[in-house]
């Protein structure tokens, strides 16, 4: 049952509202995959607030999605999360090596970096096609490579799809010899 709260008018025409959704998809997502969508939704788009997911599993009864979403919107921070499920993998590969931990979605100079460890001044950047779409936006990316690299010292490793979802153990070699180098460097 839809509450008058739960609808909203989107172009002329009646849809369930941010919070509603995301009760209706909870019952068929893994915790991670309703953690994305309430990052996407509270920070990323805003369309959402937590006052609203909460109130929406205050009336949500028996709903199948009300237990999963209550649990997961009870410790969500936008700072424990990664922005796509490759992301995710190479994060989950990091610590699974004992590698140390990277900041996620850290700002420098005006540029969010998907993976950073600042005291190595090394970010990790994970490439799907998607990403790019476009020349312009492959040379964009470049420049500000470019820039972190001259104005900060920031090396910055690209990864893509193929190489995680291929060559995961190539992937985490690439990333340790990486780490072991700026230490090096960082102690000298």
């Amino acid at each position: 049952t839809l509450n008058r709260a739960d609808v909203r008018v989107h172009q002329g025409m009646p849809v369930t509202s941010p919070a509603r959704t995301l009760l209706d998809v909870a019952a068929g997502l893994t915790d991670r995959d309703v953690e994305r969508l309430l990052d996407e939704a509270l920070f990323a788009r805003r369309n959402v607030t937590a006052a609203e997911v909460r109130d929406v599993v205050s009336r949500a009864g028996t709903h199948p999605g009300r237990a999963r979403l209550r649990r997961v919107a009870a410790g969500h921070t936008q700072s424990t999360q990664t922005d796509s499920p490759l992301e995710e993998t190479v994060l989950r590969m990091i610590r699974a090596s004992g590698l140390p931990e990277p900041e996620l979605r850290a700002y420098v100079l005006g540029y969010r970096l998907d993976l950073f460890w600042p005291e190595l001044r090394l970010a990790v950047e994970i490439d799907a096609y998607g990403t790019h779409g476009s020349p312009a936006r492959f040379e964009a990316d470049r420049r500000r490579d470019a820039r972190l690299l001259t104005e900060k010292g920031i090396a910055v490793l690209r990864l893509t799809r193929a190489m995680i979802e291929e060559r995961p153990y190539e992937v985490i070699a690439v990333i340790a010899r990486a780490i072991g180098r700026r230490e090096a460097e960082r102690t000298r």
